[in-house]
């Protein structure tokens, strides 16, 4: 998944809603603190896609950030 941040929200961090395949919605933010450098790729631990129905287990969300400069 590719996302734009504003440069402020790559600096001071950010949260957005994901609507997930599930049908359910995700918060998705930075961590305190944590910087995002342009065209960083972060990992989302079972926030991927179903990898099995029976499990109700969930791969790896990978979103590539960009961002906006003035």
């Amino acid at each position: 998944m590719a996302k734009k941040l504003s440069l402020s929200e790559a600096l001071t961090g950010f949260r957005f809603p994901l609507n997930h395949a599930d049908g359910r919605q995700r918060l998705i933010q930075s961590l305190p603190g944590e910087l995002t450098a342009p065209n960083e790729t972060k990992m989302y631990a079972n926030l991927g896609l179903p990898t099995s129905a029976a499990a109700n287990s969930f791969g790896h969300l990978f979103i590539t950030y960009s961002i906006e400069f003035p």
